[in-house]
């Protein structure tokens, strides 16, 4: 009976996941203007749990490009060089994008995003 059960419901016992890149790489100036402008470079993906969402995401991929570059550039040099700013950084710009994806109306959202590139010029 067990087995009967678990073979009705394949998309549970296998939920999907799909990542969709964000490419080409993010490359921004950070923090305030000072005498040497300091630069972060990000790469990143984006976690989604159906075809419909990489979809979305594809479709409002210039959006959602701008929201990334608008957070990337907020926060300082030194926030972004420590583990913690970049974390905080990733959540801020999940919720970002989610926000986005909300205000087209679509029923997609981001599970996670991740950084497969972070570097920091100072």
């Amino acid at each position: 009976m067990l087995l009967a059960l678990m073979a009705a419901m394949p998309a549970l016992a296998n939920p999907i996941t799909k990542y969709v890149e964000m490419s080409p790489a993010f490359i921004t100036h950070i923090g305030e203007p000072a005498i040497r402008l300091s630069y972060a470079r990000a790469e990143l993906s984006l976690r989604v749990s159906s075809d419909a969402a990489a979809e979305a995401v594809r479709t409002h991929m210039p959006q959602l490009r701008h929201a990334v570059l608008m957070l990337m550039a907020e926060p300082s040099v030194d926030a972004l060089s420590g583990s913690e700013g970049q974390d905080a950084l990733r959540l801020r710009i999940m919720e970002a994008l989610n926000e986005v994806l909300a205000s087209e109306r679509t029923e997609a959202t981001i599970d996670d995003v991740l950084f497969t590139t972070f570097v920091v010029q100072r």
